[in-house]
């Protein structure tokens, strides 16, 4: 077949009703020079990302905020929430654990006290490791939410978020559903 170009208004099966597949298994088809409509699913709605600079230390066994938190307002009741946090956190003292969760508002979205992320010192005095949070929530809602990061100490030693000032950045998409 010649490559070439197909200019219709409207396409359709022959039954008026069913799926129609533009190309074959493993090929591409392009759209970049044109609008993509009528998804009603997985589209990215809206993208909010803040970055904390400050470093915060604790001692509790239980959770406290980090203050590393972004807030969004979804469009939709059902919209996904997909929210990525990333930074640099430190456990001082051997046989000590730090553990990291993210809350919605005032709810502990980890299943659990484990969280979603540890840095164990094991052998060491203590230990700088990177923490990193991927999770997709439903929200339920069309009001503002804010995601915030929380830590907390399993044995009452220190630990920290933003090791060294450095940047926890948490970063929100709005999906549609």
């Amino acid at each position: 077949m010649a490559d070439g170009t197909l200019k219709v208004g409207t396409i359709t099966t022959s039954s008026g009703s069913g799926t129609i597949t533009l190309g074959q298994s493993g090929e591409t088809v392009d759209m970049s020079n044109g609008t993509v409509t009528g998804l009603t699913t997985g589209k990215i709605l809206q993208v909010v990302s803040t970055v904390r600079a400050v470093e915060i230390t604790t001692s509790s066994t239980s959770y406290v905020t980090t203050d590393c938190t972004a807030s969004i307002t979804p469009s939709s009741t059902s919209s996904k929430v997909l929210v990525m946090i990333a930074g640099s956190g430190r456990q001082n003292d051997d046989g000590g654990t730090a553990k990291f969760t993210v809350y919605r508002d005032s709810t502990d979205l980890a299943t659990g006290t484990p969280g979603f992320s540890e840095i164990s010192a094991t052998g060491a005095t203590y230990v700088k490791a990177p923490y990193v949070i991927i999770f997709l929530d439903s929200p339920s809602s069309t009001s503002a939410v804010a995601y915030t990061l929380y830590m907390r100490n399993q044995t009452s030693t220190t630990c920290r978020a933003c090791h060294n000032n450095t940047d926890t950045t948490v970063t929100l998409l709005e999906i549609a559903g």
